[in-house]
């Protein structure tokens, strides 16, 4: 029989069959940087996200309401399209994608800055009994 290793340290296991780690502080650090490494992912994606929030922000403020940019000059500001907070339905064909509350659509090329109503607008109303 293949002896068994603690999944943090990797030493030899003594005792139980279906025991994972050699001692209790083993467990504690196991389990503790698993959740720093996630929390830190978390925190790696809230930065994009606030990033582009920001990015949105100011080309608001820089145009008119209904100004469109090119998608290179988002690119250029340090835009990230790969992250969003959420899309929803705008046309046949396109979708407002967001970052927190500031969307924007897409067509080809031309990206144009869509302020919407608060988030709580936007989610469907619960008829009191």
């Amino acid at each position: 029989m293949k002896p068994r290793q603690c999944i943090h340290c990797h030493t030899e296991i003594v005792g139980r069959a279906d025991k994972k780690f050699c001692d209790a502080m083993c467990r504690s650090a196991y389990f503790y940087r698993r959740h720093t490494q996630r929390a830190e992912e978390v925190r790696r994606i809230n930065t994009i996200l606030n990033n582009n929030r920001k990015i949105l922000l100011q080309l608001i403020e820089a145009g008119s309401p209904q100004a469109s940019w090119h998608r290179i000059q988002l690119e250029k500001l340090g835009f990230a399209f790969r992250f969003c907070t959420h899309t929803i339905p705008w046309s046949r064909k396109t979708e407002a994608v967001f970052c927190y509350d500031v969307g924007y659509i897409q067509v080809n090329d031309r990206i144009t800055i869509i302020e919407p109503d608060p988030l709580e607008n936007m989610l469907p109303q619960v008829k009191a009994s």
